[in-house]
């Protein structure tokens, strides 16, 4: 289960608030940074910069989980001139149009 960066673990707002944002006005870099803590079940999370990398990060991890967690070997790689496309079983369901 993921950790939010309202600095609880899993299901937060992806906000970044709650004493984990910094001012990120005149950021030209992103991060985000958790300590895990053996035996805690929350964790407080710093991000900063103009993406909001632990939401990016959250975000991923609950389209895996809500696709039933699938393995490395069920996604493919597909690259043209065009760009490149990764996807989930067959290249007709590329991941970037998972729900």
């Amino acid at each position: 289960m993921p950790m939010s960066s309202d600095g609880k673990h899993g299901g937060g707002s992806g906000s970044g608030k709650g004493g984990g944002q910094q001012d990120d006005s005149r950021a030209v870099t992103s991060w985000a940074t958790v300590d895990r803590e053996p035996g805690r079940t929350a964790y407080e999370v710093v991000q900063s910069g103009p993406r909001r990398l632990w939401d990016e990060v959250e975000a991923a991890w609950g389209r895996w989980d809500a696709h039933g967690r699938p393995g490395f070997e069920r996604f493919g790689l597909t690259v043209s001139p065009d760009g490149q496309a990764v996807w989930l079983d067959t290249p007709d369901f590329p991941v970037q149009q998972w729900p």
